[in-house]
């Protein structure tokens, strides 16, 4: 999900960020009467979610962040739309997450999981604004005829930042989902009520998010294959009866392949999982209910 060189620094944002998140959520204990929910293995393993979703999210802002900067002076003129669109998409996971709402025994849950939601969804809502900068910059790609290697290098520099943001969104939402899933089996455990935690919402509250990524994602893969497509465009096609066709035909068939106009099995694989995450995190949060 990030670059090589800044993994070490990531890594200890994000391990002191579960250490502070696991300490935040055990802090004041239970209501009383209720010590037992926190001696649950499902209340552990939920608070693991919770901090392993706030680790990522951590070492995942300031990587969003930077490629916002980098993208922000390509989409400059699309500002408006992206705006529209990245408060639409807060809006279509912010209604349903309010909706399944709900208490538990640990002391001050509303308070604490709020807080963990709200970065979250920062860093969820950072990655999409991103997506949405880069379907602005694809779409104003213009490739530059008398240098070509320019141009292919600043469409793969592009359609990797598309990548990495996609899967910053998909894993920060697919662990919250998970953490969700592991909430509602922390309270069956303890028959504790869970009247706005069904199964069936949670299942559908993980395809929903799913959707709305997949929704998200669609026009942002679209714009980046145009721009794809412009650059195989610069070199028109000579006579197929010619001796510069069979040369011609080789180079643009590299540049396709390069360029991933005939699709690519693992990155294809890839982009699929990150965005069907928010379903499979429901289905594994809810894999440990008894």
């Amino acid at each position: 999900m990030f670059g090589q060189p800044e993994t070490p620094r990531l890594l200890l944002a994000g391990s002191v960020s579960l250490g502070l998140c696991t300490l935040l959520l055990l802090a004041g204990g239970a209501e009383p009467g209720q010590h037992a929910f926190l001696l649950t293995p499902q209340f552990a393993l939920w608070v693991l979610a919770v901090g392993l979703t706030v680790a990522v999210s951590s070492a995942a802002l300031g990587v969003s962040l930077r490629d916002l900067s980098k993208l922000r002076p390509h989409a400059r003129k699309y500002w408006p739309g992206i705006v529209a669109s990245s408060l639409l998409f807060a809006l279509l996971v912010l209604v349903p997450h309010v909706h399944l709402a709900t208490r538990s025994p640990l002391a001050f849950h509303g308070l604490k999981v709020g807080a963990v939601s709200a970065f979250v969804g920062l860093t969820s809502f950072s990655a999409v604004l991103g997506l949405f900068c880069v379907d602005a910059a694809a779409r104003s790609f213009s490739p530059e005829p008398a240098n070509a290697a320019r141009s292919i290098e600043d469409y793969l520099e592009l359609r990797s930042r598309a990548e990495r943001l996609l899967r910053i969104a998909g894993t920060v939402i697919g662990l919250a989902t998970i953490a969700r899933g592991l909430l509602r089996s922390a309270l069956v455990s303890v028959k504790y009520d869970t009247t706005n935690l069904e199964r069936e919402d949670i299942l559908l509250y993980g395809l929903y998010l799913s959707l709305i990524l997949a929704v998200s994602y669609y026009p942002v893969y679209a714009s980046l294959v145009a721009a794809a497509r412009r650059i195989t465009s610069q070199q028109p096609m000579p006579d197929p009866a010619s001796e510069e066709f069979g040369q011609w035909w080789q180079r643009q068939k590299q540049l396709n392949e390069l360029l991933q106009l005939h699709g690519d099995v693992m990155g294809t694989f890839g982009k699929a999982v990150a965005v069907a995450a928010p379903l499979m995190g429901a289905l594994f949060g809810l894999a440990f209910e008894n």
